[in-house]
């Protein structure tokens, strides 16, 4: 009897699937981590590739979010959803956008990532790489969307986002595609008077060249001038002084 219950245990022991710990959080540390043989591993283990936790990030958005081209790939290929988004509304290529590279991107746009997709407070992929100042992922966007001057709940559009942050090249791509530099916000703000109270002269200079209306104000009367002025910033008080005294023309194209 007690040969025959050995042999059982044994056989129980043999027959029970190896522990693996939490196949799920594991594929996710290793898609951030960008450990492309562990996401290969998990998922031929049984992980699910669209594993997440409470803040239903996935493994897809944590490998863009870190720029981890090869784990973005990998997982698209293997069924993960490209347009899945957290609980925020956050998806892969707005985290791409915001902080990965050009490649992630194109990678994400190539497997059907939705460019109009918006997050819980009307962000979009464009708005997030206009204000992180990322050039050739705006460049990237931009020739998959029509809707450059689309607004978040705020009323800011990517043109602002960009003059906020002082990213002139990227505010130069904006308009050339069509933005209007004389949106405003919710607030009654133009791109102009976001980028001269932030001190911003390179980018106030390509909006005056590009036709911004300095004589605009704000519900509460504040100018770009007087906005500038404000904080102290004397030569861009003078380049608005300048755009003043010249005669309306049309902007350029």
């Amino acid at each position: 009897m007690r040969s025959v219950s050995r042999i059982a245990v044994l056989a129980a022991a043999l027959s029970a699937p190896a522990y693996t710990g939490n196949l799920n959080d594991d594929l996710l540390r290793a898609a951030q981590r960008g450990d492309l043989a562990a996401t290969q591993r998990l998922l031929a283990a049984g992980a699910t590739v669209d594993a997440h936790g409470d803040d239903y990030v996935t493994p897809l958005i944590l490998a863009a979010q870190y720029d981890r081209v090869e784990i973005v790939q990998y997982l698209l290929e293997h069924g993960a959803s490209v347009n899945f988004q957290s609980r925020l509304g956050v998806n892969a290529l707005m985290s791409a956008a915001r902080s990965g590279s050009v490649s992630t991107v194109e990678t994400l746009l190539q497997h059907g990532a939705d460019v109009e997709a918006r997050n819980s407070n009307g962000t979009t992929a464009l708005m997030r790489a206009a204000e992180r100042g990322q050039e050739e992922i705006v460049t990237a966007l931009l020739g998959r969307t029509p809707q450059v001057d689309v607004k978040d709940d705020l009323g800011r559009t990517a043109l602002m986002r960009a003059a906020t942050n002082g990213h002139p090249r990227v505010a130069d791509l904006l308009l050339a595609k069509g933005a209007n530099v004389n949106e405003r916000n919710k607030a009654g703000w133009t791109s102009c008077m976001l980028a001269a109270s932030a001190g911003h002269s390179e980018t106030v200079g390509i909006l005056l060249a590009k036709g911004a209306d300095v004589q605009v104000k704000t519900p509460l009367g504040a100018t770009a001038e007087s906005l500038a002025a404000a904080k102290g910033y004397a030569r861009i008080v003078q380049q608005l002084r300048q755009a003043a005294r010249k005669p309306p023309s049309a902007p350029l194209p």
